[in-house]
């Protein structure tokens, strides 16, 4: 039924079950999948903060080991980086990220039966990047999570989800 679906992702949980949907869809149908990653730059909230700790970990230098056993115990304890003191490095840590993610995202496909995969990592507005997307790559279908992790601004002026939703030119699914 599907020759192409297209599934945008931000590594969100909502997103991870969009991942989990598209890959049982098109391994049925043996449909091409385009996923569609936009990077979050210039956007550190407490939900990415969190996805780098817990889903997506970068670690800071080690110290140094010393002849103090205890800090030899600390030495090899994982840190956490906290990306919103690091602005300078911030854009290559989402670079890291995002290709994290869009990685994943080819694994599960891959453990679920798909094999023709093309990946794209956008940077800009994520509505307007996911929508030019669909508009390049004409897929039969598109698939998103109902809450990424963008800021609480999104609830205000409009969700990236609803507006892919409502602008976009063919079937879209929303997961939640």
């Amino acid at each position: 039924m599907f020759k192409k679906i297209l599934i945008a992702t931000d590594g969100s949980d909502h997103s991870k079950k969009a991942i989990e949907l598209g890959s049982a869809l098109a391994a049925k149908d043996g449909a091409e999948v385009v996923l569609v990653h936009v990077l979050l730059t210039g956007e550190v909230d407490a939900d990415v903060q969190r996805l780098i700790d817990v889903e997506y970990p970068v670690s800071k230098p080690m110290p140094k080991p010393t002849d103090d056993a205890r800090n030899d115990i600390l030495a090899i304890e994982p840190q956490g980086f906290d990306i919103a003191k690091h602005k300078a490095a911030s854009y290559r840590i989402f670079q890291i990220l995002g290709d994290q993610i869009v990685q994943q995202a080819v694994r599960t496909l891959k453990t679920k039966g798909v094999n023709d995969i093309q990946s794209l990592v956008l940077e800009g507005n994520p509505a307007e990047q996911i929508l030019k997307a669909i508009a390049d790559e004409e897929p039969d279908l598109v698939i998103c999570g109902a809450r990424g992790l963008s800021s609480f601004a999104a609830l205000l002026f409009g969700s990236v989800s609803n507006k892919i939703a409502h602008m976009c030119p063919v079937t879209c699914i929303t997961v939640r």
